[in-house]
């Protein structure tokens, strides 16, 4: 099942949204993506009763890569078979393994179903958690499936046996071989790497872009664990259309760079930087960010490069008796930003908006 032509009859297990996508793939050009997880057994999966014979051995192999930001380097997935036998659902791990953020890897294994199995099921999930409020956002990431096996055992044991007899007589072919196929996978990672990096940075400012500020914020809304002891910070520029109209769009891109890396440098390790607009930004740190970007932004604005630099800031962060929701942490940022810039424009008024 490589989908190349549609969802080869793949379904979601669960309520989560499985498309078929060309934005990334092991082989050819389609795979198929499975989101908006909420439990770690939510998945792809495919009806395999009419694709077997049941008593037999089979040999069971796919495909996963995930990617994104917000997940940790490593995270372990699991293929598994589901099938009733005598009126009780039976769960058998086929694979388990360790698979790499960014990079294609292989879950394979061998499974023998009961002769008497009914409304046999092959599924792919990450790993199990014990109870639900442990769950974490590694345990619900989206993920990419492709180039999926199914074949008697004992056609892949020939198979490997011939491998092995072609391996041992063609010697030094066999290594130039494996040293095309080595330089066509590396530059196929390189290949998604780029396009993963080219499609959540902004180009300008080398930070996060909006469209990956909404994906976060979307699956922040689905659970509050995932961003009460958070900081958020929202961080305008200031006079940008006196600098754009006296200096030149090209200066005025500058005051843009220069608020990201500023805003870059003061968050580190502890955060990340969002351009969700023209000049504005927002910050997301697990640290306090507060008292060091008005710091920072204060001593930007005495240095002069020309031209007038004035950060505005807005900060807030979750107080189950304020602002529970996301987006009313969000507006209290705006709210508060908007109240600075009116500080930094009645004190500079020779530079604002006519």
């Amino acid at each position: 099942m490589d989908f190349e032509q549609d969802t080869e009859q793949w379904s979601e297990r669960g309520e989560i949204l499985l498309v078929h996508t060309d934005e990334y793939s092991h082989s050819g050009d389609y795979s198929l993506y499975a989101s908006n997880r909420t439990k770690p057994w939510n998945g792809a999966t495919v009806q395999i009763t009419n694709k077997i014979i049941k008593g037999e051995s089979y040999y069971y192999s796919s495909y996963i890569m995930y990617n994104g930001s917000e997940y940790s380097d490593s995270h372990k997935f699991r293929m598994e078979i589901q099938y009733t036998l005598n009126g009780v659902a039976k769960y058998n791990l086929v694979s388990e393994k360790l698979v790499k953020k960014g990079k294609w890897t292989e879950l394979e294994g061998h499974f023998n179903v009961p002769v008497e199995a009914e409304n046999v099921y092959l599924y792919i999930q990450t790993e199990n958690v014990e109870n639900d409020v442990d769950i974490t956002i590694n345990d619900t990431m989206s993920y990419y499936l492709d180039s999926v096996l199914i074949a008697k055992s004992e056609i892949i044991n020939k198979e490997k046996t011939i491998k092995a007899l072609i391996i041992a007589g063609i010697g030094i072919a066999v290594i130039i071989l494996f040293g095309v196929i080595v330089a066509m996978i590396s530059k196929r990672i390189k290949k998604n790497r780029e396009a993963m990096r080219v499609l959540s940075i902004d180009a300008m400012t080398g930070v996060y872009n909006r469209n990956t500020y909404e994906k976060l914020i979307e699956k922040y809304e689905k659970d509050e664990k995932k961003y009460k002891s958070l900081y958020f910070a929202l961080c305008d520029v200031n006079f940008l259309k006196y600098i754009n109209d006296n200096y030149g769009h090209e200066t005025g891109d500058e005051a843009i760079i220069r608020c990201a890396e500023m805003l870059t440098e003061v968050l580190g390790e502890s955060g990340d930087v969002y351009r969700i607009g023209g000049d504005e930004f927002v910050c997301i740190s697990a640290e306090p960010i507060k008292e060091n970007i008005l710091k920072a932004a204060q001593e930007q604005s005495k240095i002069d490069k020309g031209y007038p630099f004035e950060i505005a800031c807005g900060f807030a962060q979750y107080d189950s008796e304020k602002y529970t929701a996301l987006r009313d942490i969000i507006t209290q940022c705006d709210k508060e930003m908007y109240a600075h810039k009116q500080e930094i424009k009645a004190r500079n008024k020779e530079f604002s908006r006519k």
